[in-house]
């Protein structure tokens, strides 16, 4: 049986759609990231494209989608895809070496459906009917398609079992910040450090990555913090929380805050970016594309997709950190090709 994650597939054609725009995709290659059963017992299979398209969107629907991945021209609004869906119209028809399988194309709008445990049609929007080929077991291994991330402890196989009801939510835990227990903004050093905890063995589990190798910063004495000449980031708890780090824009930083809850999302936002950059040079894409398409085509989403995963209050955070990010790389908003 084979993993979903091995499968990849071309649109070959396009038989029906909404647009004239999406006719773009024909010839796209996508890796299927994961299988989501439907409330009805079918399957969905969640892909990565290997290069973004751009689609033309209606004004009035903008807020479906990411403002990140929006922007316009004298064309009108379009937004950039980096994730979208199949439905095969007949079960068990996509496997590898499969031919001319018609399926149900969309387009993700929300990250967040890859954390979901079943397939949410109000994250992503319809766009055409299409036939799609998907690369035999003997060719993956040769096709540039992104990979999806490394498998975790538990295997899926392929074709996925239909499901007859919903499956219950994976055991992840609660949100790191939720460990918190604090209605003061006073927590303890050993209450922070297991929230820290929780949140790196999460995106651990996520990426597939032993959780002991996923660096974590130092926490040190208040009063010897300043003084602190150690590798890496570190952070002290006193009458308020201090983070140094190295930012990605100003160089080496001190942040100060007495809110438990942004020191953690800090940190945590730092160890997702790294662990988001490391996995993207695994993957075959890293092998195509320079340092800077890759961190924008495939670490920065993923990172957005990770911080997301862990607490949904911090996918706005994160949005706007990224926006911030592109500012300063001179890229601004997206631009069509």
């Amino acid at each position: 049986m084979e993993d979903p994650a091995t499968l990849r597939f071309v649109i070959r054609e396009v038989t029906a759609a909404n647009s004239v725009q999406v006719d773009e995709v024909i010839g796209t290659e996508a890796a299927v990231l994961t299988a989501m059963p439907t409330t009805d017992g079918q399957t969905v299979y969640c892909a990565q494209l290997a290069q973004p398209i751009t689609h033309q969107i209606d004004p009035a629907q903008r807020d479906r989608y990411d403002p990140a991945y929006l922007a316009e021209d004298h064309t009108g609004t379009f937004a950039w895809t980096y994730f979208v869906t199949v439905h095969p119209h007949q079960p068990a028809a996509l496997h590898p070496g499969a031919i001319g399988v018609a399926a149900e194309l969309a387009f993700v709008t929300d990250l967040t459906l890859s954390a979901d445990a079943y397939f949410d049609p109000n994250k992503a929007v319809w766009a055409a009917t299409v036939v799609i080929d998907a690369a035999t077991t003997d060719t993956v291994a040769g096709q540039t398609a992104p990979a999806a991330p490394p498998a975790t402890a538990t295997a899926q196989h392929w074709p996925p079992q239909a499901a007859a009801e919903p499956p219950a939510p994976a055991p992840v835990g609660p949100a790191p910040s939720q460990l918190l227990h604090h209605s003061d903004n006073t927590v303890s050093s050993h209450q922070f450090a297991h929230a820290l905890d929780a949140a790196i063995s999460t995106a651990a589990t996520l990426t597939g990555t032993p959780a002991d190798s996923i660096p974590r910063p130092q926490e040190v004495k208040p009063r010897k913090h300043s003084r602190h000449r150690g590798d890496g980031p570190s952070y002290s708890i006193g009458s308020e929380f201090r983070y140094h780090t190295a930012d990605p824009i100003h160089g080496l930083i001190w942040k100060s805050t007495t809110d438990p809850e942004e020191a953690l999302y800090w940190i945590v936002d730092d160890v997702t970016r790294s662990l988001a950059i490391t996995w993207a040079h695994r993957t075959p894409a890293a092998a195509t594309m320079n340092d800077r398409q890759l961190q924008w085509t495939v670490a920065v989403p993923f990172w957005h997709t990770l911080m997301t995963a862990l607490d949904p209050r911090w996918e706005a955070k994160t949005r706007a950190r990224i926006a911030e990010l592109r500012d300063h790389a001179g890229l601004g908003r997206p631009q069509r090709r």
